[in-house]
């Protein structure tokens, strides 16, 4: 027989990782507006943007990946580009562009 105390925390362990996905799938949908309404209106990264989106989209979904991966993930790419000193001469859109490149390609594989 399960006691009192076991019974909460399985059932708020199971509450907690629904409200972290539908949180994660909320957060997403606010992250991809703001990447189609800003980044995507650039031209040199339009094509970046909706890769991405294409592929993040349905592993968000599935909860196969978090917003806070997805978050972690693109500060991890910011680190490398600052740590290329050759990105610091190139402009905003390539180096963007290069993140966001990346990031599909990870999503891809992974």
């Amino acid at each position: 027989m399960m006691s009192v105390l076991q019974w909460f925390l399985l059932h708020n362990s199971y509450t907690m990782e629904k409200q972290n996905h539908e949180a994660s799938r909320y957060l997403w949908s606010l992250e991809k507006d703001g990447l189609i309404n800003v980044l995507g209106t650039s031209p040199e990264i339009t094509d970046a943007v909706n890769n991405l989106i294409e592929v993040v989209d349905p592993k968000i979904e599935d909860y196969s990946l978090t917003y806070e991966e997805f978050v972690s993930d693109i500060a991890n790419e910011f680190e490398k580009i600052i740590a290329d000193e050759s990105a610091i001469e190139e402009n905003r859109a390539i180096n963007i562009n290069k993140l966001l490149t990346n990031l599909t390609e990870k999503y891809k594989i992974g």
